[in-house]
């Protein structure tokens, strides 16, 4: 009994970290098929990005924003720390995109624009589902061209909303200064050493003509040749494809939500 309770808890842990994904949908402007199709897209684009994702549908906003609505649900309704929201203001013939944590740096400023314009067509023809689809599809390609383990290089910096290369150089281990700290006490012990170990040899003396280590006719040259000891080798360094879009900086506009999660996002009508 203690090992099934055991398990069950590895389970609810191993759930608790897992992705969300949310197809909420308040006005029926899809149907249950439809749904379940979004649904379906969502599920493949989360396994693969380790996002979590979403969709709203709703004919308004309560008095608030397209942004302070979507951040809201995002931090009430899916609450992880890297995702993405596509939000639909159907009344407002409006979409808005709220990201935070990894989401931020898959779907930056630019990567927003990419998910809209792909998007755009669709929703402009009343094509819901496919709309939704697309921008599942938009979200799992950024998220391979900018994956987590460059995000996992970077520092987000709310003021100027760039993600900066490199973590926090207080936690990173300056090896050389372990090397210096071994070598700088052995350095004066080795010297004191060989001192030693010099004042204990028996040398002897210099001779004055070097002819005396010379026996008379033992040197007799057979043969000879050309031997080259060096030689100089170039190497000119191959044009290396450094994959284009994924050396670009990302950037995306920051702002603290109600519950006091840092979000990225931006909006489109249509």
């Amino acid at each position: 009994m203690k090992k099934i309770i055991i398990l069950l808890l590895l389970l609810l842990f191993v759930f608790s970290l897992s992705a969300v994904t949310v197809v909420e949908d308040r006005i029926g402007l899809i149907s249950e098929s439809e749904k379940e199709y979004v649904k379906s897209k969502l599920d493949k684009a989360s396994l693969e990005s380790g996002l979590s994702l979403g969709v709203l549908i709703t004919n308004g906003t309560e008095g608030k924003s397209d942004a302070v609505f979507a951040d809201d649900y995002y931090d009430l309704v899916i609450n992880d720390d890297d995702g993405v929201l596509l939000f639909l203001n159907y009344g407002e013939r409006s979409v808005y995109i709220s990201t935070t944590g990894y989401g931020m740096y898959a779907v930056d400023d630019s990567g927003e624009e990419v998910v809209f314009d792909a998007m755009m067509p669709h929703l402009q023809r009343g094509e819901w589902a496919e709309a939704f689809s697309v921008f599942a599809s938009s979200v799992l390609e950024l998220s391979k061209d900018y994956p987590y383990s460059a995000y996992e290089n970077t520092t987000y910096d709310i003021n100027t909303g760039r993600f900066e290369e490199g973590k926090s150089k207080e936690k990173r281990f300056d090896w050389a200064l372990v090397v210096i700290s071994f070598l700088l006490p052995a350095v004066p012990a080795g010297f004191i050493t060989v001192s030693v170990l010099k004042k204990k040899l028996k040398s002897e003396g210099l001779v004055g003509n070097a002819e005396d280590y010379v026996v008379p006719s033992s040197f007799a040259l057979e043969n000879s040749r050309d031997i080259y000891l060096y030689s100089t080798l170039s190497k000119v360094p191959r044009p290396q494809n450094n994959g284009g879009s994924s050396s670009r900086p990302r950037s995306s506009g920051g702002h603290v939500s109600s519950s006091g999660r840092v979000h990225g996002g931006g909006g489109r009508r249509f």
